[in-house]
């Protein structure tokens, strides 16, 4: 199910850094490749997710797991399926404290995609996952 080791449960502060690192080696890549890759029926799932973020985050109502499933699907749409079935994040770290932003970054990853933008899905993701990375810090 994890064959890269990224799955982990608990809220330690040091291993969600280890993590967030990891995640900022792989997922501004896998965002790229998701460009060149998607197809139109995963660009529309995505959207769909992102989405559903962002009205359940208006709504005031949890949305991590949706939070999760919107970055599985960008591995989706990378095209690799290693990738796709390594990508099983534990979201929620930094508390909601940045739930606004994740409606700002997630769109701008998607729309990213959709324009086939490599540069733009890159560094829009590496902006998403450093304003987490910032929100733990904070918290150690």
């Amino acid at each position: 199910e994890d064959p890269l080791g990224l799955a982990f449960e608990g809220s330690d502060e040091s291993l969600a850094l280890d993590m967030m690192d990891v995640r900022l080696m792989l997922e501004p890549e896998i965002a790229a490749l998701a460009c060149v890759n998607a197809t139109k029926e995963q660009i529309k799932n995505m959207m769909n997710v992102c989405d559903k973020v962002e009205k359940l985050i208006k709504e005031n109502k949890p949305y991590r797991q949706e939070d999760a499933l919107f970055h599985q699907m960008v591995a989706e749409c990378s095209g690799n399926t290693v990738i796709t079935s390594s990508v099983q994040l534990n979201i929620g770290v930094t508390r909601d404290k940045y739930k606004n932003d994740t409606i700002i970054q997630h769109r701008n990853i998607a729309e990213a995609i959709v324009e086939r933008d490599i540069y733009k899905a890159k560094y829009s993701m590496i902006t998403h996952l450093n304003i987490l990375r910032n929100g733990i810090l904070e918290n150690k």
